[in-house]
């Protein structure tokens, strides 16, 4: 039975708050009010510390232990080695740093808005695309998280990277289709995606194409609509509720839009630091309306309120639930994708078990239906016996007459009579039927094989959309499917029909020979068959006049009467063991067919009967996963919701 898809709506546990229910401006912290005093400069969140005997430590270590256990499931299903490499990666990562990716259109803004996350012109920025690889941005005193090959690596001094690492993607809509391929592929490692849009194009066709993969993967997104400052004010909250409708329809949970205009966001923070004459960028959460002037108001009020937002996904037990719950969302991922995988393959292992048994039964029936025209096959050879006695029995009645005396004296002409009229074309006769007799059973083979044939070309060319052709048990089969075609059109193309032919002759020929009826020699049954006329009739004591004298006339028809009947009694023979040697030929042709069709779908059917016999205990193996990433998801949102209204408090910080 497959695995529903709908427990996974459960899976977008993690939505985010829409627009309207952010706090106003007016009642945002200052950076002197915030938590921890997240806007200093001397302190940081430290979002990689242990906590002793905490629940979210523990929570942690149980995500831990189910993700391992996860990998360990998907290599007894014979997962891709990218995704259980990527369930590892991702075990591995879990007491690393919090993920934020960037990503988007190229020439939406998402280099200058990583320069004013960072306070500092830290990221190319250009109108044409500017970022081809993927760039990790992290603090120079940090680790970097496993990474794949070609991600680029930018240490930058800025105080709140020590807890948080930033990923800088290329565009998603290049002409180069690596660059959305990369981002893509890095799209599972991310904690919390910062989905940047421009307000001149907002969501565009291929923005909605990535987000649906993004979705996918049910990681948490901040919209961020960028250069608002080029829009009226009316228009931009146009802009951001069409994007927040189209993100609602692709994710399907509401989601936070906010406008903002880094270009702005970024010359103000540099305003900021020459007034306070620092060479450190202002901290996150810093309020940037004290050195904006009045036309800058509205954006610094709008960066306020994004860095406020990212703040609250960065603190607390929020920080921890939204990374544990990123974790196990891909888990969940690939979850899905086996679990779909095993639905499909149920389905076409119950549709190979069906056809093997059909296919065996339709082999089974072949083979009755063989064996039941046996006897119809082995009368047609009987008929030219038969015939052979009929004309022996007339031959003697017309022969031993009183008026054909002086034709019996002569023994040589008699037998040449005997053999013209008696034997006449009897041995082509019987080397034709038995030769047709071979290829009729030589049809029948063919047709067993041809069943099984038919049936490894069909099972290969049905398509089955669910099932991939290149791993788990569709890879197997089809890879076993066409090697058994091919073996298959080679077992047919090496069965030789003349030698079956040959040993069919040469099994009446042994029945001839046994019979001392027929001399066959070795030129062959339709050349060197000949007479033995004294296997015949014993004309020795019958030619002799004075026997003739001696006995009287009565004698003729007693001689004629024992050769007739001596003659009934040595064509009976020799059809007795004719029989029996075709008899024989054919059982052993139809079991050679039977094993020969037996041995082309057994590999097959070997591999149906253990896919059926453990696809059970897979599919167990599964929903047993998926009950506890259900349940660990749950407790994360528990935990994301314990300060979801309230002050968020630190953690206790205890080195690791």
């Amino acid at each position: 039975m497959c695995l529903s898809s709908a427990r996974h709506l459960a899976t977008r546990r993690h939505s985010i708050r829409p627009l309207s229910s952010l706090r106003p401006l007016s009642s945002l912290r200052t950076p002197s009010s915030l938590p921890w005093g997240i806007a200093s400069s001397h302190t940081h969140l430290h979002l990689n510390r242990r906590v002793s005997s905490s629940p979210a430590l523990q929570l942690r270590e149980r995500v831990r232990d189910c993700l391992s256990h996860l990998e360990g499931v998907l290599r007894t299903i014979d997962a891709q080695e990218q995704d259980t490499s990527l369930l590892r990666e991702s075990t591995q990562s879990l007491d690393g740093l919090f993920l934020l990716v960037v990503c988007g259109e190229f020439n939406a803004g998402k280099s200058s808005l990583l320069n004013a996350l960072l306070g500092g012109v830290h990221c190319e920025e250009g109108v044409l695309p500017t970022t081809s690889t993927i760039t990790l941005i992290k603090h120079p005193t940090t680790s970097s998280p496993p990474l794949s090959r070609g991600v680029a690596v930018r240490e930058v001094p800025v105080a709140w990277l020590r807890d948080c690492q930033l990923v800088d993607t290329p565009g998603t809509n290049t002409i180069d289709p690596t660059h959305t391929a990369l981002t893509q592929d890095f799209l599972p490692r991310a904690d919390c995606v910062l989905f940047v849009t421009s307000a001149d194009r907002p969501f565009s066709e291929s923005e909605r194409t990535f987000l649906a993969a993004i979705g996918a993967w049910h990681k948490k997104v901040l919209f961020l609509v960028n250069k608002a400052d080029i829009l009226p004010a009316h228009a931009v909250d146009e802009v951001a509720a069409y994007v927040s409708r189209n993100a609602l329809a692709e994710l399907g949970d509401p989601a936070t839009v906010l406008p903002v205009s880094s270009r702005t966001a970024l010359r103000l923070k540099e305003r900021h630091a020459a007034a306070a004459s620092s060479r450190e960028p202002p901290p996150l959460g810093t309020d940037l309306r004290a050195v904006a002037a009045a036309d800058d108001m509205l954006a610094a009020a709008q960066w306020l309120a994004f860095e406020q937002q990212l703040l609250q996904v960065l603190l607390s037990h929020q920080r921890v639930a939204r990374k544990l719950q990123s974790h196990l969302s891909t888990a969940s991922h690939l979850l899905s994708k086996y679990e779909a995988r095993l639905c499909g393959e149920g389905r076409l292992v119950d549709e190979d078990v069906s056809t093997v048994r059909a296919v065996k039964a339709r082999l089974e029936a072949s083979a009755a239906d063989t064996a039941a025209d046996f006897e119809g096959q082995r009368a047609r050879v009987q008929l030219v016996l038969t015939q052979l006695g009929q004309r022996g029995h007339t031959f003697l009645q017309e022969e031993l007459q009183m008026q054909q005396l002086p034709r019996l004296l002569g023994k040589d002409a008699l037998i040449r009579r005997f053999e013209t009229r008696v034997m006449s074309d009897t041995a082509e006769q019987l080397q034709r039927t038995v030769v047709s007799v071979a290829e009729w059973m030589e049809a029948k083979s063919e047709r067993h094989c041809a069943l099984v044939k038919d049936l490894l070309e069909r099972q290969l060319h049905t398509p089955h959309h669910a099932v991939s052709r290149y791993d788990g048990y569709g890879g197997k089969r089809h890879a076993l499917l066409l090697q058994l075609q091919r073996s298959s059109s080679e077992a047919i193309a090496a069965y030789n029909s003349t030698e079956a032919a040959a040993r069919l002759v040469a099994a009446v020929h042994t029945s001839l020979a046994q019979a001392a009826l027929l001399h066959v020699g070795a030129a062959g049954l339709s050349s060197a068959v000949a007479l033995k006329a004294t296997s015949l009739m014993d004309l020795t004591g019958l030619l002799p006049a004075f026997l003739m004298a001696a006995t009287g006339l009565a004698i003729l028809p007693m001689q004629r009467y024992r050769l007739q009947r001596e003659l009934q009694v040595k064509v009976r023979e020799l059809s007795q063991q004719t029989d029996v040697a075709i008899e024989e030929h054919l059982q052993q042709e139809l079991l050679a067919a039977k094993q020969r069709s037996s041995d082309m779908v057994a590999p097959f059917a070997l591999l149906v009967e253990h896919a059926a016999g453990s696809h059970a205990e897979r599919i167990n193996m599964l929903r047993a996963s998926r009950t506890a990433i259900d349940g660990l998801l749950f407790e994360t949102q528990k935990l994301a919701s314990t300060d979801e209204d309230g002050d968020a408090q630190p953690l206790s910080r205890v080195e690791q």
